[in-house]
């Protein structure tokens, strides 16, 4: 977001492939660019939910998959989100 008000002028802003509005950048805020690109103002830019921690509903323990990965172990809760970061995407290895 800082690099757009460094490098520009004007700021047009499309929403949902739909035309908003352009400004000189000068006109603009961080808050009101914010407003005018998702259509409402945002209170919070990351809003914490609450968001309750269940009961065990996936264990997994010693996965292994040769020369990929090893004696990998772990569980899931009701409620919880479980992420690999890392070279997964399609091709990627190769």
């Amino acid at each position: 977001m800082d690099e757009i008000f460094a490098i520009t002028d004007e700021i047009s802003v499309f929403r949902d492939g739909t035309w908003v509005g352009s400004k000189n950048t000068t006109e603009f805020t961080r808050q009101s660019l914010i407003t005018q690109m998702v259509g409402r103002e945002l209170t919070q830019l990351f809003p914490k939910f609450n968001n309750t921690i269940g009961e065990e509903v996936l264990t997994v323990r010693n996965l292994t998959r040769q020369g990929v990965f090893h004696d990998v172990s772990f569980s899931v809760r009701r409620g919880e989100i479980l992420a690999w970061p890392g070279w997964w995407a399609p091709g990627a290895a190769r």
